[in-house]
């Protein structure tokens, strides 16, 4: 799927939930973390997340991201002797 093989994290902008569905089935078995945007300092439950090693779906974002998840999403990972960033392709 793009999802998948995407260079980049995925954003779907998904007012029917169909994409939070496939994601949720597909990542049942991966340790999920779904987290709501809408939810008062939920940044606090990403960084509790990310800190566990957690996958992360965050859920309800607005257009303003706050700097915690934007520096997240920034961030580069070593994965497989091969260094990723999450905000531009490798």
């Amino acid at each position: 799927s793009i999802i998948s093989l995407a260079y980049r994290w995925p954003l779907c902008i998904d007012p029917q939930g169909h994409a939070s569905s496939w994601i949720r089935s597909v990542e049942a078995d991966h340790s999920l973390f779904v987290i709501s945007a809408s939810k008062p300092e939920y940044w606090r439950d990403v960084e509790k997340a990310r800190g566990h090693g957690r996958l992360i779906l965050v859920e309800d974002l607005e257009s303003h991201l706050h700097p915690v998840l934007r520096h997240i999403l920034a961030e580069r990972f070593v994965c497989s002797n091969q260094a990723s960033n999450f905000g531009s392709p490798k």
